[in-house]
């Protein structure tokens, strides 16, 4: 039986944002876009084209982690939950 006190390994590895992989400085330098604009989970931010030329990895990254929404509307992306508290913790 588990222990309920000691977390199992998959919990261990996960920081406060709830991820298991750190990220990387492209997609930290994502989140300081948002972080920047005060973005809250479900505001949508659109990026300029040269923007999203420099940035398209580390948005795929970010939307594959789940920190990220691809929005409708050309260029832009909104945070989900997760997103903004990995935003957050990330200052």
């Amino acid at each position: 039986m588990a222990n309920p006190d000691k977390p199992n390994e998959a919990e261990a590895s996960l920081d406060s944002s709830g991820l298991q992989d750190p990220l990387s400085p492209p997609e930290c330098a994502v989140l300081a876009v948002f972080r920047r604009y005060l973005m809250s989970p479900g505001k949508m931010l659109c990026f300029t084209n040269p923007q999203l030329s420099s940035l398209q990895e580390p948005l795929a990254q970010l939307l594959g982690k789940g920190l990220l929404v691809q929005e409708s509307f050309p260029g832009a992306y909104s945070l989900t939950e997760t997103g903004f508290t990995a935003m957050r913790d990330d200052d």
